[in-house]
This record gives structure tokens, C-alpha cells and sequence, in this order.
């Protein structure tokens, strides 16, 4: 077998275990409003998903209750390693951010699931990779079911700046 072809494997692989690990701490009810979002499975929704994991800006999803369903590459690479993505997965944000940083992602995250509108918003964070804190410039959005129960919350990083 090939290096190239190995290495596409690999990264096969590695997206499975992510996507088992997503899987296995979501809930019944989390798991069919997203069935039902990947039942329309045309030739956009793999595209979509290769997309989406290795689009330039932070992205991420998250349940009602504030648990990391799934976050792309670029969030790893910009926010730190977290460690381990399996811990941050299906857990909340306090395993990965400080307090302050946590009341602030949660105050947002509230207004979204309240309102049922995308939020346009500044959080301050603790970036512990460059050890400083950073205002990330951030669009959150309802993640609905068909019933329009807002089942979680989708966000992107669409900019940063250090704080001097």
C-alpha cells in the first residue's frame, strides 16, 4: 500500500474514532434530531462534513445543555489541544476554559436557545496555548429539530484579537 493511500486511511480512521466518541456520550433525543438532520444524505452532505472540518475559522456544536457534541480542526489549532479531544467531547466547557471564560460562552449560549435567533456577539477568553487572553468576534446560532425545539447550539470564531 501506498504512504499516500496509508495516510488517507489513517485520516479515515481517525475521523470514525472522533465520530464513534461524538456518538456514544449523546443522548436518545440528541442522537435522532441528528439522525434525522444526516437522513438527507445527497452528494453535498460529505462534502459538507470534509468542509466543515477543515474550514479555515474555529467551529463547533454543542447540546442544550452546553455539552461539546463536535468541534473542527482550525478550533483545535487556534484554541490549544485541550489535551485530549476525548475529554472535551460530551463534556462542558469548564474542562477546557476557565470560569470566566465558561460563564461567558454559557451567557451566549442561553440567549440563543431563549431566543431562537443567531447571536452576534464578543466573548473574552483565556487562550491558554498563548497564554493570553483574546475578544473572539462570534456568530451563534439554534440548532432546531423539526418541532423547532432548539436541540443545541452551532458557533463560528470569525475573528480574534489579543488584549494587550
Amino acid at each position: 500500500m501506498s504512504m499516500e493511500r496509508k495516510g488517507r486511511f489513517d485520516r479515515i480512521d481517525h475521523q470514525i474514532s472522533r465520530i464513534e466518541s461524538i456518538f456514544d456520550k449523546m443522548s436518545e433525543a440528541d442522537l435522532e434530531s441528528f439522525e434525522k438532520a444526516l437522513s438527507n444524505d445527497g452528494p453535498l452532505s460529505g462534502m459538507l462534513a470534509e468542509y466543515c472540518e477543515h474550514a479555515p475559522i474555529p467551529m463547533w456544536m454543542k447540546n442544550r445543555e452546553g455539552k461539546m457534541l463536535w468541534f473542527n480542526e482550525t478550533y483545535t489549532k487556534v484554541y490549544g489541544d485541550f489535551a485530549s479531544v476525548e475529554n472535551y467531547i460530551g463534556n462542558s466547557d469548564s474542562v477546557a476554559w476557565s470560569e470566566e471564560t465558561v460563564l461567558n460562552f454559557d451567557e451566549n449560549d442561553k440567549k440563543v436557545i431563549e431566543t431562537m435567533e443567531p447571536v452576534f456577539c464578543i466573548e473574552k477568553l483565556w487562550n491558554s496555548r498563548v497564554k493570553e487572553y483574546e475578544l473572539l468576534q462570534v456568530i451563534k446560532w439554534p440548532i432546531a429539530a423539526e418541532n423547532k425545539v432548539v436541540v443545541g447550539v452551532a458557533g463560528l470564531g470569525v475573528g480574534f484579537h489579543r488584549v494587550a
